[in-house]
């Protein structure tokens, strides 16, 4: 071997101790063949072959070390060769290890270049290099670094380019291409030695994939299956980080921890420690084999969590020490009554919300003052009954709001909650003293929901006298916009005080345990709160089921009145005889039920049948019998959109004539995803209708739904807009009954000529088509004809409420599209349980 092929295999060897990036047994054939030649290796071109190679593969002070090529191969060197113990001794500079030295690797063998390669570097040959110097023939040239070395502190700016090099980043966070390696990558955080102590004993970096692997492990013995139960990552994360402050040798307050949140996520205020001992497969939502992984003692542990505060009983139930919110910092509170003696467990903020609800209503249950006349007035509104003995639940509701400073009033649809409301708004600003006018605010949950109510508040003032017009606003408004809650974090613990007399919040049951806690701490004391809704309807979406909880419990039981007479259905319409049976408590109700079902005719077979409900039992939605139905349904909207899909343009009444149409018929499903899910409808609808078919997501007809609130367009969570060609022809978005100025949106009533926002579809980023909604989208509407779809295969989120609120959105026609009828009499038997104390 030549003098300058030595040289050219010594810069290598040299480059790759300074990179320190590849195995040991990737310089073994370099370090083999410069060991023949040792006094050549020392010569100038070699630039570092004269300096040793480490002995060790570790990462020193001075750059990366690796391991000796004697050590690496076995195979023994010349005579002359230095020792380990000499190459140890001989003296290494810094510099030499910082720099970055990469020679001429034209001649290097293909063996050698096969192990770099295998070692997992990248060579850049030298027919591929930017310069080469011909005068210097074969000579061995120095590249100079590419920026400079890595320190600690600010990444450091790279350098001019030299050689026509191009300039490397600068070190930084970024993404690079990694070599695909024929090992199993392995972790090589701290914790991959194991630790006696869960979590990693202080002082120790623990990668959160290692660190949920451990928690699994640490749950699974010796209870079996523990690591494929549904607990989350968030779950199992809250457990890790309390074991992590405050260490627990008990694995089962671990499960306490994971459950509690758990439930917090699927809806439940706190984990009833009584139920998880009777009923814990329901309690949870697990399947009886998942429940079968609980120990039995679980709920004994609860009395020693050492992250919790144990609330107990006072001598008296009923004194006011009981709902005084605890003063400790833990994250956990178990409140033990004598109703539960064996506790109920709560994160923090959960116990904290319900807590101040408590105290809120109990600060309410005083008697206000009434208007001297009330009685009077209330004649007036309310006519004598023809039925002495049928008392007038909407006179009885109306005292008690005039009367008292809370006042709830639950029903089902069409029972009269909003025109009750309307007859006691009237009353209170009759009776109000002159030159001051009460100051009212009308709110719902959602958008969609305070459009609602602000058209059923217009309509219902139309049938008074004008003076009482004058003076009742029927501006509805969300609970985040009236609270000024819209770009506050939900931690924010501001208050911000409601300057008002009288608040009405509609659609009280989707309201959640937080946001319930925040209204009452907003709304003055001596102002009236009327809450409506349906206790019977879906639950809120957060965690809490406040509405149906303060129905049944004995805190505000004076205080609710239940409107039981539908002005909307009779007793005869089959609307009402399916909304009924579906919440009857009786044992005969599945028999009810498939009464109904078997009555009811095929909606293909009698499109145009007078029968208001009607079923349907197609395998999938792939049957072309479908298309023809749906086709059906939307045969008004379609024949009014025909000119339209061809480019021609629209115009604000057009586009509101189209908007009504659209909003006859509506398709609500179950579930979300699957074959009979939201997304799937979408699209079949889609191509039953003949709409949607190019690459275009946007197209003439194509209906949306806004998701979350834009208060800059004036676009509230729900509101439904259309695709059309504007008036200048250019695609856009139709929304009903919002100005032009962009302010809060109104109803379509309120706007007779026509008031239509057009929105370019650029502007429109949180949308949704909606040919089909879920269920909980539809809270709050209302459509003149429903198809409410079930899947096929039971799932955990059916329910009798689920099943309620999807058939009590129709006015006069419902359509039951049930695969497996097993499914439909399931859901009707199963009801939401969802725990929390304000029912206590």
């Amino acid at each position: 071997m030549g003098t300058r092929r030595v040289a050219q295999l010594a810069g290598t060897q040299s480059a790759l101790a300074a990179i320190g990036r590849c195995r040991p047994s990737a310089v073994a054939a370099v370090d083999h063949r410069l060991a023949q030649h040792p006094a050549a290796a020392a010569k100038p071109g070699g630039r570092l072959g004269a300096e040793p190679v480490a002995t060790r593969g570790f990462m020193g002070r001075d750059g990366v070390q690796l391991r000796s090529a004697r050590r690496v191969c076995g195979h023994a060197g010349p005579a002359d060769w230095p020792t380990p113990a000499a190459r140890r001794a001989a003296p290494r500079t810094a510099s030499a290890h910082a720099a970055r030295h990469v020679d001429w690797l034209h001649g290097l063998g293909g063996g050698a270049r096969r192990a770099l390669l295998g070692g997992g570097l990248q060579i850049q040959q030298a027919g591929r290099l930017h310069q080469r110097i011909a005068a210097r023939r074969g000579a061995a040239q120095t590249l100079r670094r590419a920026v400079r070395a890595l320190h600690p502190g600010p990444a450091p700016l790279a350098e001019s380019a030299l050689a026509r090099l191009r300039l490397r980043p600068a070190h930084g966070w970024r993404g690079v291409p990694v070599f695909a390696r024929h090992r199993a990558a392995r972790c090589r955080c701290a914790c991959a030695t194991p630790t006696p102590r869960f979590g990693g004993s202080p002082g120790r970096r623990v990668c959160g994939r290692c660190s949920m692997k451990r928690l699994h492990d640490l749950l699974q013995p010796p209870w079996p299956h523990a690591a494929r139960t549904p607990l989350s990552g968030l779950d199992l994360a809250l457990a890790n980080l309390l074991q992590s402050k405050q260490a627990s040798d008990d694995p089962r307050h671990l499960w306490l921890a994971a459950l509690t949140s758990h439930q917090w996520s699927r809806g439940h205020a706190c984990l009833d420690l009584g139920l998880l001992r009777s009923q814990a497969a329901q309690l949870l939502g697990w399947s009886n084999e998942q429940a079968a992984a609980l120990p039995d003692t679980l709920h004994a542990a609860a009395a020693s969590l050492p992250w919790a505060e144990v609330i107990q009983p006072s001598a008296n139930a009923h004194t006011p020490d009981l709902f005084d919110a605890p003063s400790g910092s833990q994250p956990l509170v178990l409140h033990c009554t004598p109703a539960h003696p064996q506790g109920k467990l709560y994160l923090r903020r959960a116990w904290a919300a319900e807590q101040t609800i408590r105290q809120q209503l109990s600060a309410r249950l005083t008697p206000t003052a009434a208007p001297a006349d009330l009685p009077q007035r209330l004649d007036a509104l309310f006519p004598a009954p023809a039925d002495p003995t049928h008392a007038d639940m909407q006179r009885r509701a109306c005292e008690v709001a005039a009367t008292h400073r809370i006042t709830l009033i639950t029903g089902g649809p069409g029972t009269g909650k909003t025109t009750t409301v309307v007859r006691l708004l009237s009353t209170l600003v009759g009776a109000a003293a002159p030159g001051q006018p009460l100051r009212i605010h009308l709110a719902a949950p959602t958008g969609k929901a305070a459009a609602r109510l602000t058209e059923s508040i217009t309509q219902a003032l139309g049938k008074m006298p004008e003076a009482v017009r004058d003076l009742i606003s029927p501006q509805a408004y969300t609970l985040h916009r009236l609270l000024q809650l819209h770009g506050t974090p939900s931690n924010d613990t501001r208050e911000h005080q409601l300057a008002t007399d009288v608040v009405v919040v509609d659609e009280a049951s989707m309201v959640d345990l937080e946001m319930m806690a925040r209204l009452l701490k907003a709304v003055p004391l001596h102002a009236r709160l009327i809450l409506l809704g349906d206790k019977d309807q879906l639950a809120s979406v957060e965690a809490g089921a406040v509405m149906s909880q303060l129905c049944t419990g004995p805190l505000l039981r004076d205080l609710t009145v239940t409107l039981t007479h539908s002005h909307r259905f009779d007793a005869h319409s089959g609307i009402g005889q399916w909304a009924r049976a579906v919440n009857s408590d009786d044992t005969h109700n599945r028999t009810q039920l498939q009464a109904l079902w078997h009555a009811a005719p095929d909606w293909v077979e009698a499109a145009d049948s007078t029968h208001d409900v009607t079923r349907l039992q197609l395998p999938h939605a792939a049957d072309p019998r479908l298309g023809g139905a749906l086709r059906h349904g939307w045969r008004e909207w379609l024949a009014l959109l025909a000119p339209h899909r061809d480019g021609h343009a629209c115009s604000d009444a057009q586009a509101l004539a189209l908007l009504h149409q659209l909003a006859k018929f509506c398709v609500l499903c179950a579930v979300r995803d699957g074959p009979l899910g939201v997304t799937q409808l979408n699209a079949q609808i889609e191509r039953a209708l003949g709409l949607g078919q190019g690459t275009q997501p946007w197209y003439a007809g194509r209906p949306v739904m806004v998701t979350r609130n834009d208060y800059a367009l004036g676009l509230m969570n729900g509101d439904v807009g259309l695709c059309l060609p504007g008036p200048d022809g250019v695609l856009r978005v139709a929304f009903v009954g919002t100005a032009r100025d962009g302010s809060q949106a109104t109803p379509l009533s309120a706007h007779p000529t026509g008031a239509v926002r057009w929105v370019a579809p650029s502007r429109l980023d949180a949308v949704d088509t909606v040919f089909a909604m879920t269920v909980h989208k539809s809270q709050g509407s209302e459509f003149e004809h429903v198809l409410l779809v079930l899947p096929a295969q039971d799932v955990p989120v059916l329910s009798r409420e689920l099943v309620y609120t999807g058939l009590t959105r129709a006015r006069t026609r419902l359509t039951l599209w049930a695969p497996n009828t097993q499914v439909l009499w399931d859901a009707c038997a199963r009801r939401v349980l969802r725990s929390g104390g304000l029912a206590d």
